[in-house]
C-alpha cells in the first residue's frame, strides 16, 4: 500500500490504531486523509498529523459512520 496521491477515510481516528494509521498515510503523501472519529478529538489529532508531516493532508471529521447524511458530508468535502 503506497497511499501516494490517494484520499483515505480513517474510522476510529482519535484512538492508538486510527491516528498512527492516519499519520502513515499522510507520510506515504496521500492527497488527503479524512479522520473520522465519533470523538471531537479528530480534528485535534488531524491538526498533529498536519504538524508532523508540514502540509495540509488531514482532515477530522466528528460523527458516526452510521449515520448517511454524515457519510454524505465527508464524502463531498473530500471531493
Amino acid at each position: 500500500m503506497s497511499g501516494a496521491g490517494e484520499v483515505a477515510v480513517v474510522t476510529g481516528a482519535a484512538g492508538g490504531i486510527g491516528r498512527e494509521l492516519g499519520l502513515e498515510l499522510a507520510r506515504r503523501g496521500a492527497a488527503h486523509v479524512a479522520m473520522v472519529d465519533h470523538s471531537e478529538r479528530a480534528a485535534e489529532v488531524a491538526t498533529n498529523i498536519n504538524q508532523q508531516v508540514g502540509r495540509n493532508v488531514a482532515t477530522g471529521f466528528s460523527g458516526s459512520v452510521t449515520d448517511e447524511v454524515f457519510r454524505h458530508e465527508v464524502f463531498v468535502e473530500l471531493s
